[in-house]
Order: C-alpha cells, then sequence, then structure tokens
C-alpha cells in the first residue's frame, strides 16, 4: 500500500510542475514591456491550440510574434498594457483563423529585474531588486526616506561588474 501511494504523490507532483507560475512581481496593474515571458494558452472548441499556447518572449520592443499554421501574423504591440488588455489584444489577432472566438488565456510568467543597493536617509537600505524599466520614484517608494532627505542630493552609480546600480539619498 505504501508503494501506490507514493507513486500517486509522484504523479501528482510531476501534473503540478507543468503548471505554469506568475512572477511573483506581476499583478494585475503590471504593465508589459520588453523581454517579458508570458505564458499564452489559446483554447478553441475545448481544444488548446498548441502553437499558439505556451511561453512567449516579447521583443525588444514589447512586440510578440504569432504564427497560425505557416502564417507569421503581423508582431503584436503589448507594450505598456495589463495582461487583461493584452489578452484583448491577442484575442483580436487571432480570431480570424478560427470559425468560434477562441478563449484568451495569459499570465506574465517572468518580468527582467534590475537589482540595486540603496543606502542613504531611506527607511530601508540595502538591495533591492525592481522591474526592468522602474524609476528612481518606484525604488524611493519601495525602501522610504526620512522627512529630513534631501531628495536633491541623490547619486545614481552603476557598476557595471555586476550590472548594479547605487542610490544614495
Amino acid at each position: 500500500m505504501r508503494t501506490l501511494f507514493a507513486l500517486l504523490c509522484v504523479l501528482a507532483t510531476s501534473a503540478h510542475a507543468d503548471t505554469p507560475r506568475q512572477d511573483p512581481l506581476a499583478t494585475a496593474r503590471t504593465r508589459l514591456g520588453p523581454l517579458c515571458v508570458l505564458h499564452l494558452e489559446v483554447v478553441s472548441r475545448g481544444e488548446m491550440e498548441e502553437e499558439l499556447s505556451g511561453p512567449f518572449q516579447l521583443d525588444a520592443q514589447a512586440r510578440l510574434r504569432l504564427s497560425v499554421g505557416s502564417a507569421a501574423l503581423d508582431p503584436i504591440d503589448l507594450k505598456g498594457l495589463t495582461t487583461e488588455r493584452a489578452a484583448r489584444a491577442i484575442l483580436d489577432k487571432v480570431k480570424p483563423y478560427f470559425q468560434e472566438e477562441p478563449i484568451v488565456r495569459l499570465l506574465i510568467q517572468s518580468i527582467p529585474r534590475v537589482h540595486v543597493i540603496v543606502e542613504g536617509a531611506t527607511l530601508r537600505n540595502g538591495p533591492l531588486t525592481l522591474t526592468e524599466g522602474s524609476r528612481l520614484s518606484d525604488a524611493l517608494a519601495t525602501v522610504g526616506y526620512h522627512p529630513n532627505a534631501d531628495l536633491k542630493q541623490i547619486r545614481i552609480g552603476r557598476n557595471e561588474a555586476g550590472a548594479q546600480i547605487q542610490l544614495l539619498a
């Protein structure tokens, strides 16, 4: 009986391992940008469309490139869109290829990140991970700063070797 139980646990674990996970930094309000990896699922008549389903990385301009059959679709510009709006844009692009309107599901599997070290008159000093394209204001909103901090004296430095950015407030 123990062997059967162990086998069932292994099968359940392996089935769950294939489930795509959303990036922990992604929210419903996250806007898509260059090099984000999306997990796309297009379902038509209850069947997953294999060529339109799976992980897809956006290009350097945040465009999604898809093919239906042997036809390459025009790149879909997703820059600045939330996943909800991006799913609608993808649906608009692919629905002419289906007799019935397909279902499009989309999640952000990974977002490019930048590593920052914050030092100075902030409430939390040390390493900080931000999404690529974040601004100085995003870093300050995350760590907070003392009321007497002189925000006109912020210095930003780049450590090329480790590709880290240092903010001194």
